[in-house]
């Protein structure tokens, strides 16, 4: 008996290579061993996704825009098996973020806003602002890189920012404040404003003694000053010379005076003998410094103008005092003995701080001390006038901004054969220590004085400074010249 075995072989079949749409539209089919799974693409999703996904159980597209997956700063647009976004200004899309429209940083690493500005970055825009201290080109628009900031003079504001008393100094994206010399602030540690103000230091309640021994010491807005009490008078003159000038009393400043035996001296109270013609320009010199000091002494600080006059046998003096707050004319006219004086004293005061002082004084006999003998020229001389002294105390800044006139009388009748000089008494020992001979060092000089009018009783001059001044008669020879008939 004979056995026959029969073998069948068994293939798989590959039902996705079927022509029938086995799986359904967006869909792909996978075979496996004896089946197969169908999936849908991208962005569908079975009809039923309970169900296995099949031509009966198809793929329909996912609609994304339900999920907002675009956000709410921006326009989702559906489309088969996708979408699209379109973000809003200010938004960007940012395909792995949640959701796809974010928000721009338009601060970031950029100079939108231009040099000396802070940018703020806000959803979907951002804000410029100037840093402290700066201002927009364009004041009332948002800086830019066209409208870039600028620093702030703070120095030029009204009311002044560092109040007052002060002095602002500007710098770029701020200022300082600095006290002016005088002054402080009552809170060091916070700058200078109307808040926390300059204040006067008032020295003489701090430094008792300042001045020095029986010295009166006043207080001064910044500033103050020493004098002395009354029937006493500085050591140095006109002005305090801080740790050198002390307080003399009259008698003091004349005994310290000896003049030369042979001299009688000024005024109704000088010994009797006659001074040499040639006169003693050392003694008149030291009583023209005495007199200049007591004259300072007169002088006290005020507010307005003030008048003193001194009318004795010896002296004749006129004293013009202005403050700050006066308003008289600008040019003053002052008198002694016949003699007057006109002076622009306001352009003075505007270069002393609003205050300046004028005198105008004669001592009889000093024509007599400085002596027409003192000018030198080969002419005949004489003494043609009062002697006068014009001086500024108490005044630092003493140059003049235009001449000052003098009107003086004459003596006498101006002879057919003389000329009337101005001069001024000019003694070249006060500045030099090695001075020479009296005659090279003491003398009646033209220089800044010259005649503006004269007639046979009275002589105008005009001079460039202040000083002593008189008018001295220059008499020359005259000639008889023979006439010639042609």
């Amino acid at each position: 008996m004979v056995n026959i075995c029969a073998f069948s072989l068994l293939l798989d079949i590959d039902e996705c290579q079927k022509p029938s749409d086995i799986c359904g539209p967006y869909s792909s089919c996978n075979n496996t061993v004896g089946s197969y799974n169908c999936t849908c693409l991208i962005g569908f999703n079975a009809t039923n996704p309970a169900l296995p996904t099949k031509n009966s159980n198809p793929c329909n597209d996912i609609d994304e825009c339900l999920a907002n997956v675009c956000g709410d700063n921006g326009t989702c647009d559906n489309k088969p098996g996708s979408y699209s976004c379109e973000c809003h200004k200010g938004y960007q899309i940012v395909p792995d973020a949640t959701p796809v429209c974010q928000d721009i940083d338009e601060c970031f690493n950029s100079t939108i806003c231009g040099p000396g500005s802070v940018c703020t970055n806000t959803p979907g825009a951002h804000t410029c602002a100037c840093e402290v201290g700066y201002t927009p080109t364009q004041p009332d628009q948002e800086p830019s890189e066209n409208n870039i900031c600028l620093d702030i003079d703070e120095c030029v504001k009204d009311p002044p920012i560092c109040g007052p008393s002060s002095n602002c100094t500007n710098s770029i994206g701020s200022y300082n404040c600095t006290c002016f010399i005088g002054y402080r602030l009552n809170n060091p540690d916070v700058i200078a404003s109307l808040a926390n103000p300059c204040t006067d230091i008032d020295e003489c309640i701090e430094k008792p003694g300042l001045c020095g021994k029986q010295t009166v010491c006043t207080n001064e807005q910044g500033t103050f000053y020493c004098s002395c009490p009354d029937g006493f008078f500085p050591s140095t003159g006109i002005l305090w010379k801080m740790g050198v000038s002390f307080c003399q009393s009259l008698q003091d400043i004349l005994d310290a005076i000896v003049p030369p035996e042979e001299v009688s001296g000024v005024g109704p109270v000088a010994r009797s003998i006659r001074v040499s013609s040639e006169g003693d320009g050392e003694t008149g010199s030291v009583i023209l410094g005495i007199s200049d000091r007591l004259v300072a002494a007169m002088v006290s600080p005020t507010q307005n103008q003030t008048r003193k006059a001194v009318q004795t046998s010896t002296v004749d003096l006129s004293l013009r005092i202005m403050g700050p707050a006066s308003h008289d004319d600008i040019s003053v006219l002052l008198s002694a003995k016949g003699q007057t004086m006109n002076i622009n004293l306001q352009s003075l005061a505007e270069k002393n701080n609003g205050s300046a002082a004028v005198a105008f004084m004669t001592l009889t006999g000093m024509e007599s001390l400085l002596s027409h003998q003192y000018f030198k020229t080969e002419n005949k001389t004489e003494m043609y006038s009062d002697v006068f002294t014009a001086i500024l105390p108490s005044v630092n800044h003493t140059n003049l901004t235009e001449p000052v006139n003098f009107t003086i009388q004459h003596k006498k009748k101006v002879p057919e054969s003389g000329i009337v000089t101005c001069v001024y008494w000019e003694d070249k020992h006060e500045n030099n220590d090695e001075a020479g001979k009296e005659g090279e060092t003491m003398r009646w000089s033209v220089e800044g004085c010259w005649v503006a009018y004269s007639d046979e009783n009275n002589t105008v001059c005009s001079c460039s400074h202040l000083s002593t001044f008189a008018l001295i008669m220059q008499i020359g020879e005259v000639y008889d010249i023979p006439l010639y008939s042609v």
